[in-house]
C-alpha cells in the first residue's frame, strides 16, 4: 500500500508518522498516541512539533517540511534550489 504524503497539515504529518511507526520504533512505542502541532513562525516552510502522549517522558521532535510552494500562500511557487549557493 502506497503512503500518501500530505505534510501541509498537522493531521497529514500525524497520519504519516502513524503509518511509518515501525521505522520510528526507537522514538515511538506502538501504543503511543502522537500529537502534532504547527510551530509558529516561518513563511516558506511548514514546521511541526510531534510529541508522544502515552509515554512517561513525553518525548518529541521537530519536523520541518519544505514544500514546492510558499507555506503561507500555496499559489506562490518556490524553487527547489533556493538553499543552494555558489561559493
Amino acid at each position: 500500500m502506497a503512503i500518501t504524503l500530505n505534510l501541509n497539515t498537522p493531521e497529514g504529518v500525524r497520519d504519516y508518522l502513524s503509518s511509518t511507526r515501525r521505522l520510528l520504533k526507537e522514538r515511538f512505542k506502538s501504543s503511543a498516541k502522537i500529537s502534532v502541532v504547527r510551530v509558529s513562525g516561518g513563511q516558506a516552510n511548514h514546521t511541526y512539533r510531534a510529541v508522544t502522549e502515552n509515554q512517561e517522558d513525553k518525548s518529541g521532535f521537530i519536523i520541518k517540511y519544505a514544500p514546492p510552494t510558499l507555506a503561507l500562500n500555496a499559489s506562490v511557487p518556490l524553487s527547489s534550489r533556493r538553499g543552494v549557493s555558489a561559493l
